[in-house]
């Protein structure tokens, strides 16, 4: 096993020590210090990539204002560990955000099959939500499309005839 030295003398297993960084972000995270945190379970993640650590530091990331940062994090999340429902059900939260719905309804699915009961409920909500949005957006989409060919004289108005 590979040692890392935190103080002269002192010799710490490499795993001993992520999984101490590790607590040591979350309870960054949990005092709201959120830049800190994630920066520290970034480094945490590097040499001990799991999908726990990424979900962690998407986590603070968000909380942190960086949203971007963390869905790329959740993204690393979901396939390092496809039982890892909490990284599925943030994703999809994360993701169900306007122009993302569509994208975020398979997360919301999967997260729903393995969360507790009262999760489920939460997840089972927003998945209609997304599906009614999803909706919404494809009978916009279909409307502006036949509006376009009757402009552009590709069909005729409806229950009319072209005139000559």
């Amino acid at each position: 096993m590979e040692l890392l030295s935190l103080k002269p003398g002192t010799q710490v297993g490499v795993k001993t020590q992520a999984k101490a960084n590790h607590r040591r972000g979350l309870q960054l995270y949990a005092g709201g210090q959120y830049q800190q945190a994630a920066a520290l379970l970034q480094e945490v993640f590097r040499p001990e990539a799991t999908s726990e650590i990424a979900n962690d530091c998407a986590a603070a990331d968000l909380a942190g204002g960086q949203k971007e940062k963390a869905l790329a994090c959740f993204l690393l999340a979901v396939p390092l560990d496809a039982e890892h429902a909490e990284a599925a059900a943030n994703l999809g939260v994360l993701m169900a955000s306007p122009g993302r719905v569509r994208e975020a309804i398979p997360y919301l699915q999967k997260a729903a099959l393995r969360v507790n009961e009262s999760q489920r409920a939460a997840l089972v909500n927003l998945l209609a939500k997304c599906g009614n949005q999803v909706a919404d957006d494809t009978l916009r989409e279909s409307r502006a499309a036949a509006y376009r060919a009757v402009a552009q004289r590709k069909m005729p108005p409806c229950g009319g005839r072209w005139s000559a």
